[in-house]
């Protein structure tokens, strides 16, 4: 039987949110005689899903943060020598680049760069850190063997406008397994309503993510101040937590919406609570790479009111989404809301769900598809090895062992053509 891959998962942490969510669905559903994964985090405080991990013949390893490089870049290449020998590198954090280029160094044969966001019109708040992002952005384009991204969007973002011609770069969908989200036998929503103190007759608008800039929680306050003026039976409930929490709280607490707005912090239930819970799922954010949640809030058969400028590709279930402008006033937003509320749901809950399993959102689909392109990207480096002797007679760029070292003169292969895959964005 041949060796599994291994792949080092480069990430922040393995917090609940939407990347480590949809990495977790990877795990749980992969078969580890073929996929063995790893996960490396910036942090040493536990992660939601540490355990589980170890569980599942994984390591979490924490690294020390890349504010330090080079504190970051001994640590890092001190993990990929102890390591046993990965034969992928995917990293899924925006200093992508400087990952990729220690990971070179070290003679990873297969370099994944994976663009998560739209984040073209966002730029950190720290000058240092900014000009960090501004060096090692460019070290993509020469460190990737592949790259991957979420949506058009985000490969744009990462890989620059022109990112469909150079075959390295590919849109793969982020799947999650929707099982939870099947229509229930029997409603539950008397039973949540009491849990979180709210009437048994509430119209529930729920929002879930993290308390964070990008997820413009300020707008979604002003929406929320707006409904609840108008109506006495509608209340707000906010899963997620972030470090925006003290500043949403306070807000919530200024506006005397304390009643009304409930932010519940983070659930492993958010299945239970789109289906017996909310009534409507409110999205406003600022920026997307695509916005997996909205995934889960479909496959709910939810209607979801979200920002224009979350990327289209996620719109599956159509009759379910309203986008509105970030322009548009708060009060805009709020009669939207409310004749969503006041309407019958535009799709019956059972073909939302035979929609969303239909669609390229599964995570049989995109655990497939990541597995396809890891056994391809390694072939790829190995034809391009064998053709460097090929062409030379001996050896003009290194050959890659199974244990991911360099031999020859040391030094790591240059990015070949990449994935053999079509863009999903060129279907």
């Amino acid at each position: 039987m041949p060796a599994p891959v291994r792949a080092l998962q480069i990430v922040y942490s393995m917090n609940r949110a939407g990347v480590e969510t949809w990495l977790m669905d990877v795990l749980r559903h992969s078969d580890r005689a073929g996929l063995r994964m790893d996960f490396m985090t910036d942090t040493t405080e536990p992660g939601d899903f540490d355990d589980e991990i170890r569980r599942l013949g994984g390591r979490v390893i924490p690294c020390t943060r890349a504010a330090r490089p080079l504190q970051h870049a001994r640590e890092f290449r001190r993990i990929l020598r102890d390591g046993g020998g990965y034969d992928i590198v995917h990293s899924h954090v925006a200093h992508s680049g400087f990952e990729l280029a220690i990971a070179a160094t070290c003679g990873v044969p297969v370099r994944i760069a994976h663009s998560h966001n739209d984040i073209q019109q966002f730029f950190p708040p720290d000058r240092l850190r900014r000009l960090f992002l501004k060096v090692t952005n460019p070290w993509v384009r020469r460190f990737a063997t592949h790259g991957l991204a979420a949506s058009a969007a985000a490969a744009a973002a990462m890989f620059g406008n022109n990112w469909k011609s150079d075959r390295r770069w590919q849109v793969l969908f982020c799947g999650r397994d929707l099982s939870a989200f099947a229509p229930p036998a029997e409603p539950r929503r008397l039973d949540f309503c009491r849990q979180f103190g709210l009437p048994d007759d509430a119209r529930v608008v729920g929002h879930v993510g993290r308390l964070a800039e990008q997820k413009n929680h300020a707008l979604l306050l002003d929406i929320a101040e707006q409904v609840l003026s108008r109506r006495q039976d509608v209340h707000f409930v906010l899963v997620g937590d972030g470090p925006l929490r003290d500043r949403v709280l306070g807000e919530i607490e200024r506006r005397g919406m304390a009643g009304r707005v409930h932010w519940i912090g983070v659930r492993d239930n958010v299945a239970d609570l789109m289906l017996h819970l909310f009534d409507l799922f409110l999205f406003p954010s600022l920026f997307e790479g695509l916005g997996l949640v909205l995934v889960e809030a479909q496959a709910a058969g939810l209607p979801c009111i979200i920002s224009s400028v979350i990327p289209q590709e996620v719109d599956v279930v159509e009759e379910l989404m309203t986008r509105l402008s970030l322009e548009e006033p708060a009060e805009r937003w709020a009669d939207c809301v409310l004749s969503q509320l006041d309407g019958e749901p535009p799709v019956p809950r059972e073909d939302a769900y035979r929609q969303m399993q239909n669609s390229p959102f599964t995570v049989e689909q995109s655990c497939r598809q990541l597995l396809e392109l890891y056994h391809d990207a390694l072939r790829d480096v190995a034809e391009s090895a064998g053709h460097s002797v090929a062409a030379g007679g001996a050896m003009s760029s290194p050959s890659l062992s199974r244990s991911g070292e360099a031999t020859g003169d040391g030094h790591p292969a240059e990015p070949n053509s990449g994935g053999r895959f079509r863009s999903a964005a060129d279907e």
